[in-house]
């Protein structure tokens, strides 16, 4: 049998045994153990050192394939609801949003009262009580007239000079709309009465003898929503030696201020004036101060109107046998009292008393100038309409030997002056009265 070739190497790692070298030695080994026994075994020899470790073969699959889904278990049941937590804390205020679109026009509202159904007129104070159901009163109030001035008496001091008596002025008239719920009830009334005529000279031998001035108009009045003043007395008439100014007219009573002397006064304050006033408001010349008329007064409101009363009519003087016309009151406006017409010193036919001022037809005439007489009467034209004024006295020189007086005013008119009598022991003519005030209350429903 062949010899077995010699080992390729004492020390033997496992790659080595992959190596030609060895896979031949093995080829031998195992041809020789194939022909025969082998022989005796020989001696163990020494332990080779470890080979090395080797390759980590691979992973196998460790996870199974994914198992069905299995059916959704039935429903637990609902738990109890838990405590409501505690409220926290308020948050800030967020900015004020743009402001929206303005809204639609609201329906029209029903129609307001038109008609009145209840009228509650005073000619004497009172107390008013709305009626039930009235929710609006319109109110008319008309301050008393001045009364006429007196005329001076004829003297037998030689040919002195002489003035009669002027003309009182109208009261002030205010017009005021108040809904009910304004107004504090009962409302105290007054009624002012119209203001006395002066008394004329009282004859006296070797004496002058003035005439007296008329009082002024007294005020009338609505609680204190509305004060109506009185109108101005008219001046007396005078006489002395020499000239002198004449008789000035009674003021207007005026909304908001005291008139001035024969004063036209306006919406809110009196003119004021130093002369009495003709028939078309015009000044006259070299006549005395008329007496100032009384203040009205107001709680003021776009809802009232005030008119000044108007001035009665003044008067020169003039020397004894002399002729003068009396002058006519005045009427400034449509709607308020007038003022009386002045007194004459006249000569029959010419020396008419001057009329008093005219208010929707409404006035005084003047005395007859023939045979001498009274001033006529202010026809009264129902409330709530403010009245004229009276009518001056004539004197019918040398005709008449009476004593000639002023005619009387209506609803807050002024009374008329009196006449001069040119007759010797004559007295001067009395001053027509004032017309009284008046409240008129008109109640809608």
């Amino acid at each position: 049998m062949s010899q077995l070739p010699p080992v390729p190497g004492q020390l033997i790692t496992q790659k080595d045994l992959l190596t030609p070298q060895w896979q031949s030695w093995f080829y031998y080994l195992q041809n020789l153990i194939n022909a025969g026994s082998l022989g005796p075994t020989g001696a163990t020899g020494p332990t080779g050192s470890a080979g090395p470790t080797g390759a980590t073969g691979p992973t196998g699959a460790t996870v199974g394939v994914t198992g069905p889904t299995g059916s959704t278990g039935p429903t637990g049941v609902t738990g109890a609801t838990g405590s409501t937590g505690a409220t926290g804390p308020k948050g800030d205020t967020g900015p004020a949003g743009s402001t929206g679109p303005t809204g639609p026009t609201g329906a029209t509202g029903a129609t307001g009262p038109t008609t009145p159904t209840n009228v509650v007129s005073f000619t004497s104070s009172g107390t008013y009580t709305p009626s039930t159901g009235a929710i609006a009163a319109q109110v008319f109030v008309c301050g008393g007239g001045g009364g006429g001035g007196g005329a001076a008496a004829i003297t037998n001091l030689g040919t002195p000079y002489y003035s009669a008596g002027a003309g009182g002025g109208g009261g002030a008239y205010l017009i005021g709309w108040f809904p009910i719920s304004t107004i504090t009830t009962p409302v105290t009334i007054t009624v002012g009465s119209g203001g006395t005529g002066g008394a004329g000279g009282v004859y006296t031998s070797g004496a002058y003898a003035p005439g007296s001035d008329g009082t002024a108009g007294a005020n009338s009045s609505f609680g204190s929503y509305l004060v109506a003043g009185g109108g101005g007395g008219g001046s007396g008439g005078g006489c002395q030696a020499t000239t002198f100014a004449g008789s000035g007219s009674g003021a207007g009573g005026a909304p908001g201020a005291a008139g001035g002397s024969g004063a036209v006064a306006t919406f809110t304050y009196g003119i004021s004036a130093t002369e009495g006033y003709d028939s078309s408001g015009n000044r006259i010349a070299n006549t005395v101060n008329g007496n100032f008329g009384n203040q009205s007064t107001f709680i003021f409101s776009p809802n009232v109107i005030a008119y000044c009363g108007s001035p009665g009519g003044g008067t020169i003087a003039a020397n004894a046998f002399s002729t003068v016309k009396g002058t006519a009151g005045v009427n400034n406006y449509a709607y308020a009292p007038a003022g009386g017409g002045a007194g004459a010193i006249g000569a029959a036919g010419i020396g008419s008393g001057g009329r008093g001022g005219a208010v929707q037809g409404t006035t005084g005439t003047g005395g007859n100038p023939g045979n001498g007489g009274n001033g006529g009467n202010a026809t009264n034209p129902g409330l709530p309409t403010p009245g004229g004024g009276g009518g001056g006295g004539s004197e019918g020189r040398f005709v008449g030997s009476g004593v000639y007086n002023g005619g009387n005013g209506v609803n807050g008119g002024g009374g008329g002056g009196g006449a001069v009598n040119q007759d010797a022991n004559v007295n001067g003519g009395t001053g027509g009265n004032g017309g009284n005030g008046f409240v008129y209350v008109v109640e809608y429903f």
